[in-house]
């Protein structure tokens, strides 16, 4: 279609072979992680037994029909915050497949994710597998905020709650306000 987004479309079938092939690639020493994910430099050595599955930090998700009856047209939970749960059940639903089948190739393996701007929530209709590494994406350096500091602790009770044994680590930003106010 015209004005395809940046995203990828993560309910093509083919996308997830392809992100599940690279993940066994990784995982069986063909490829390094920098081979199959652009944005980490060439100088990365160290193998881990994490493979990152992460979108692209936009939200110019695929405009497909089955992408689209995915995501919430607006935030129950988020009241207008960046960090909502618009896309959870959308990116879940992806990294959750590809999840449970580096899991039946690769046991003991994980795969790393993030939880970040409008997919923040856990999702509601999807139970992720138990091979998924969480990093919760918050925004401390806006804790002066209320309404922010609000929904950034019900981000984490939510998580916590929903999948208490999936291991989760966080991600602080601690660029705003001040790129806010540099790029004014």
């Amino acid at each position: 279609y015209e004005g395809r987004p940046p995203q990828l479309c993560y309910t093509n079938a083919e996308v997830t072979a392809q992100v599940i092939k690279d993940g066994r690639d990784y995982f069986d020493g063909k490829v390094a992680l920098h081979e199959v994910c652009s944005n980490i430099h060439h100088s990365f050595k160290h193998k881990v037994d994490v493979f990152p599955v992460f979108p692209l930090d936009v939200r110019s998700w695929c405009k497909c029909e089955n992408c689209q009856a995915m995501l919430k047209k607006s935030s129950d939970l988020a009241q207008g915050q960046f960090s909502s749960e618009q896309s959870s059940n959308y990116i879940f639903n992806f990294v959750n497949k590809v999840a449970f089948a580096l899991q039946e190739s690769h046991p003991g393996k994980m795969v790393g994710t993030a939880a970040y701007m409008d997919y923040s929530y856990p999702p509601d209709k999807v139970s992720l597998a138990e091979n998924i590494m969480v990093t919760l994406c918050l925004h401390t350096g806006l804790f002066y905020a209320e309404e922010v500091k609000k929904n950034e602790g019900a981000i984490l009770k939510a998580w916590q709650e929903k999948f208490p044994r999936l291991p989760k680590m966080i991600w602080t930003w601690y660029c705003f306000p001040y790129l806010t106010a540099r790029q004014q």
